[in-house]
């Protein structure tokens, strides 16, 4: 029972939580998340994200395409969760880091 699904065109998407990364210079934005008021997933938003050691094992959707949204995912594989998922709309932001 995955109660966060997201269907594109290039396929579905299913997972237990959800992290929104989205926002700019540090100033949290919430995009309307259609059920995320009634669902029993978890859903998190990048600027209270932390690590990713409590989610081992679990099946993770992050949505946003900018640094913080890759650099989420990429801490959620490290940290073994069982599948990372992104969705990205729209043009792709990443700033190298140096």
């Amino acid at each position: 029972a995955y109660p966060w699904q997201a269907r594109t065109s290039r396929g579905h998407y299913r997972a237990r939580h959800v992290v929104i990364a989205t926002g700019y210079c540090r100033q949290p934005a919430w995009p309307p998340v259609p059920g995320a008021a009634t669902t029993q997933g978890d859903i998190l938003h990048s600027a209270s994200y932390r690590n990713g050691q409590s989610h081992r094992g679990q099946r993770i959707l992050v949505v946003g395409s900018g640094n913080s949204a890759f650099e989420i995912a990429l801490d959620l594989v490290e940290c073994e969760a069982s599948r990372v998922s992104l969705l990205v709309n729209g043009p792709r932001w990443v700033i190298p880091i140096r």
